[in-house]
């Protein structure tokens, strides 16, 4: 008999990923975003994007994904994505994203480092630090972990937001708010049992 049973909720260990793409991705696309936000990067002037992860995540280094799995199992390609777009959401899985030149100039020039701490913290902790060179400056990121686990939950209206763009175009929109709705509610409830543990 297994004495974890109605002990351990192993689906409080899930997450849930705020990007259509690998969990190993996760944190690079994540530190672009933070470095073109901050620093307002012009993507017609990057030189190179130097990603430092542990070493499995080094091999996702598909450039030019031929199908939306490709892209999702890619690290080069949701980055310059990221950095050109401002987001890594299903619309950059499509053809026409997957086929934009521009796109994959920049994923060309994404390159891969192992950075032996991180390796380190590998698998408990999924972690990259990124820099970004262009013809203006050099911008780096700290650190940077995948969020939307138990510890860096995503927020309350990160997840409602996924949601709607994951249900927008197959439900109607007062079924989608009636949606939100029920997930606020379900949200409570799961903090007040989270707390409760």
């Amino acid at each position: 008999m297994d004495d974890t049973l109605n002990n351990v909720f192993h689906v409080t260990e899930g997450y849930l990923k705020p990007y259509p793409c690998c969990r190993w991705a996760q944190p690079g696309v994540e530190a672009v975003l933070m470095l073109a936000s901050q620093y307002e990067i012009d993507p017609t002037s990057i030189q190179s994007v130097q990603i430092s992860t542990f070493e499995e995540a080094v091999h996702l280094q598909t450039c030019k994904p031929k199908t939306p799995e490709e892209a999702q199992y890619s690290y080069a390609y949701p980055v310059a994505a990221a950095l050109l777009r401002g987001r890594f959401t299903q619309s950059e899985l499509s053809e026409s994203a997957r086929e934009d030149s521009d796109i994959l100039t920049i994923a060309d020039r994404v390159e891969f480092a192992v950075d032996n701490d991180l390796d380190s913290r590998f698998p408990e902790e999924c972690l990259a630090r990124v820099t970004v060179k262009t013809a203006e400056g050099t911008y780096r990121s700290d650190v940077t972990s995948s969020r939307g686990s138990r510890d860096i939950p995503l927020s309350v209206e990160e997840r409602l937001e996924k949601a709607r763009r994951l249900v927008s175009p197959i439900l109607s929109k007062a079924a989608v708010e009636r949606l939100s709705v029920d997930l606020q509610n379900e949200d409570q409830s799961i903090e007040r049992l989270l707390k409760s543990w």
